[in-house]
């Protein structure tokens, strides 16, 4: 469990602010986080870069859930539902020529530019079907056990 203390004192104990209610995929999904990619950001800020794209993420799997195993590990139906919670019209601009590139730490690999190493990982404890990256600029990257993938945007 991650608690920030606050440093105002109520009833002589100190306040504490459960991260948990607020973010509940730091609870209910397995994290990767990838500080030795990023050894100038601590574990923390990583997640924190990550953004809320975790969160949707979960909402998208628990919307899923009682969906056949199939249903639940297809890239495209989770990102539809990723993006029904996003609002913002994430895949109407995928990345068709960008790709995770498993073999290589995951990386994001997308024509002339750069190699982008993912910020984070999340998973469901219970089912690595389906796994989401987070890498910089808001860029998301669904990957199954099939090897299907999905690149898209949510910034």
């Amino acid at each position: 469990m991650t608690n920030l203390t606050n440093e105002t004192e109520l009833k002589n104990e100190a306040t504490r602010f459960n991260y948990e209610l607020v973010r509940p995929s730091i609870r209910h999904l397995s994290w990767v986080v990838y500080e030795h990619s990023y050894p100038r950001c601590t574990r923390s800020e990583l997640i924190d870069l990550a953004g809320m794209i975790p969160d949707f993420f979960l909402a998208a799997i628990m919307e899923l859930i009682g969906k056949t195993k199939e249903y639940m590990s297809d890239v495209q139906v989770v990102a539809e539902a990723m993006d029904e919670h996003y609002g913002f019209g994430a895949l109407n601009y995928p990345f068709t020529d960008t790709k995770i590139v498993p073999d290589e730490g995951y990386v994001l690999r997308h024509p002339e530019d750069p190699d982008m190493k993912p910020y984070v990982a999340v998973m469901l404890p219970s089912n690595a079907d389906i796994i989401c990256f987070v890498y910089p600029y808001g860029l998301v990257g669904l990957l199954n056990n099939k090897g299907d993938q999905l690149v898209f945007r949510m910034d």
